[in-house]
């Protein structure tokens, strides 16, 4: 993207607390207020410009014990700031809903999500349609195989939803 704020300056001028719930609701960062004081206390001498400089007050804030070791630890606060910045969950759940209500009788709306900041959206709305005319496809999310996690390891965290309009209305 070329327009709207650089991550770097929302970065710089959040509060702790702002930047501490941003890493919680879009990352499920369990450091988040550590990496936010990390991130205020570097920014009083300099401000952050880079991702290093993310990187560096992560990785200041993450002990090397509790770091996942499957993914970088810095993943998440990435993921977190990415959505928070590109706004990438607004209106997400009315247009989910506006699209079940275009489906045709017996028709399936799936979606695979791959964070879950986006599968609560998505639960929810689908939740949110009328019992009637909507019924859930799985009752739980559908998940990757372990055959398909070692060939594809990014789909590790994808979850597979659905409905299906039933075709009686209420």
């Amino acid at each position: 993207r070329t327009t709207g704020e650089p991550a770097s300056a929302v970065l710089n001028r959040m509060s702790p607390t702002q930047i501490a719930d941003m890493l919680q609701d879009f990352g499920d960062e369990k450091w988040a207020h550590a990496i936010a004081r990390k991130i205020v206390e570097k920014r009083k001498t300099d401000p952050l410009r880079t991702t290093q400089d993310f990187v560096d007050c992560i990785s200041a804030a993450i002990p090397v014990a509790a770091r996942d070791k499957r993914i970088h630890h810095a993943t998440r606060s990435f993921q977190a700031t990415r959505i928070y910045v590109n706004r990438e969950l607004d209106d997400l759940q009315d247009s989910i809903v506006e699209t079940a209500l275009s489906l045709a009788p017996e028709g399936i709306f799936a979606v695979l999500t791959y964070h879950s900041g986006e599968d609560r959206i998505i639960k929810r709305a689908f939740q949110s349609l009328d019992s009637d005319e909507f019924k859930l496809v799985y009752k739980k999310p559908e998940r990757p195989s372990d055959s398909e996690v070692q060939n594809n390891v990014r789909s590790r965290s994808a979850k597979l939803r659905a409905v299906r309009r039933t075709g009686k209305s209420s």
